[in-house]
């Protein structure tokens, strides 16, 4: 498979990201870059489409800021990640803070 943000596409283009994505995104280079959308879970009318775009999904949510800052040069401000970065400590959140502002 090609990795997603390999391919640029007018519709895979306007997906926007989340740690909690509702839409799973592959692009196979063997069927002639063919890219898929699955659903992960029902998507009501009106709902924005997300996918993840890198890095491991299941990482803490630290681990999951520093690897989009350095890899895709954005903060992730996704529900999920507001929530779990609400439930750090003051100190992690400052040294996250740090590390984010020093790296862009």
């Amino acid at each position: 498979h090609v990795p997603a943000l390999s391919v640029l596409h007018p519709i895979t283009s306007a997906i926007n990201h989340s740690c909690d994505p509702n839409t799973e995104l592959t692009i196979s280079s063997a069927s002639g870059a063919r890219v898929t959308l699955v659903a992960l879970k029902n998507i009501q009318a009106g709902e924005e489409i997300t996918v993840f775009f890198g890095g491991s999904h299941d990482a803490p949510v630290i681990e999951r800021q520093m690897s989009i800052v350095k890899n895709l040069r954005f903060t992730c401000s996704c529900t999920r990640c507001t929530k779990e970065l609400g439930q750090l400590s003051s100190s992690e959140k400052e040294a996250l803070s740090l590390w984010v502002h020093s790296f862009l």
